[in-house]
């Protein structure tokens, strides 16, 4: 009930159908992590996609001096755990419960099967990873600038 909830109160999933939802919903699994726990890590494979269903998740990096810098504090109805499920690739950064968060995550095989497919559900899931993929490079654009590296 909480994670339907979630679905349907994200800004993320605004246009979804309430079927499509229901499906997602059902691919989903609720967990909750305590404060300081690593969700995903970087440089490993990814295994799911993470929405925010309650509290706040730091995402960070270390730079070139192996100093930690925080990239952005997500909340409630974000997504993150993007880019390595849709290149392949390893993590590019780790994503750490800034206090108690629960969090939905949705299996890799499921990710893989509903962005892959060529169904009605796989075009939603697809405009939802397009647009996050832009978010997720309008935040960097807008940290270089505030870094003056841009």
């Amino acid at each position: 009930m909480k994670l339907q909830r979630a679905l349907e109160t994200a800004p993320a999933f605004a246009e979804f159908p309430p079927d499509v939802l229901e499906l997602l919903g059902r691919s989903m699994v609720l967990r909750a992590y305590e404060d300081g726990a690593d969700l995903i890590v970087e440089g490993e494979p990814a295994r799911r996609l993470l929405l925010v269903v309650e509290g706040e998740v730091e995402v960070w990096c270390r730079d070139a001096s192996r100093r930690r810098k925080t990239l952005v504090t997500l909340g409630a109805g974000e997504l993150f755990g993007v880019i390595a499920l849709v290149d392949g690739t390893a993590r590019t950064a780790t994503a750490t419960a800034n206090g108690r968060v629960e969090i939905a995550e949705l299996p890799a095989a499921a990710f893989t099967m509903l962005y892959e497919s060529d169904s009605p559900v796989s075009v939603h899931f697809q405009l939802l990873i397009a647009r996050q993929l832009a978010r997720d490079a309008r935040r960097v654009n807008e940290a270089l600038r505030a870094h003056g590296t841009l």
